[in-house]
């Protein structure tokens, strides 16, 4: 009997996003085998996204490649399942006021978008972040957070808190299971939404 398989084309050729979107995927359906074909395209964003742009950069890289491969993968007799991307970005849109203060603060993040084919919907999901100071945020602007976090002295993710951060890769697994996670849950609302108008709100299903 054949195994049960998933198709997935992903929106980069890095080695680290792919085994970390691998494993993601590999965690939810761990019976299933995984197959990843991948290629660059462009997320016609800013180099450095921030805010609503990390988010329209996975997104625009999902409908880019989705328009550059399909068509050909196709032809091959290659069905996608799920279409991925990912986006680093920053976070701009949080403040709290700290001795009567507002304070922005800045959060570096991983988001990935999937696209189901199948069911012609998207979902989102982001990695656990880290705050990057106030003060350097515009030399990060005119650069990118790669050449800032190198002139700290950090080669990766990974070297972020004295080496006990996250690798690109286990960020980006962070984000694809919240991604996955999404979908389920408004699948989840979907089943019970149709439940509560067939049957009123009195009846709970689990």
């Amino acid at each position: 009997m054949e195994k049960e398989k998933l198709v997935l084309l992903i929106a980069t050729t890095s080695e680290d996003k792919i085994r970390g979107i691998k494993e993601a995927f590999s965690h939810y359906y761990p019976e299933i085998e995984i197959e990843i074909y991948s290629g660059k395209t462009e997320s016609r964003v800013p180099d450095q996204p921030f805010g609503n742009d990390t988010y329209q950069g996975a997104y625009n890289r999902i409908n880019n490649i989705r328009e550059k491969y399909k068509e050909k993968l196709n032809k091959l007799g290659i069905d996608i399942d799920y279409y991925i991307a990912c986006e680093a970005g920053i976070d701009d849109t949080n403040k709290v006021i700290i001795d009567e203060k507002v304070v922005d603060l800045y959060a570096s993040e991983q988001v990935v978008c999937i696209y189901d084919e199948k069911k012609d919907t998207y979902s989102f999901g982001k990695s656990s972040s880290w705050i990057i100071p106030e003060k350097d945020i515009e030399e990060i602007k005119r650069t990118n957070l790669d050449q800032y976090l190198r002139k700290r002295g950090c080669t990766g993710l990974q070297d972020v808190g004295d080496g006990k951060y996250v690798s690109r890769a286990t960020a980006v697994m962070e984000s694809t299971k919240s991604a996955i996670a999404s979908n389920r849950f408004i699948e989840r609302c979907k089943m019970i939404d149709k439940h509560m108008e067939e049957y009123g709100d009195t009846d709970i299903i689990r």
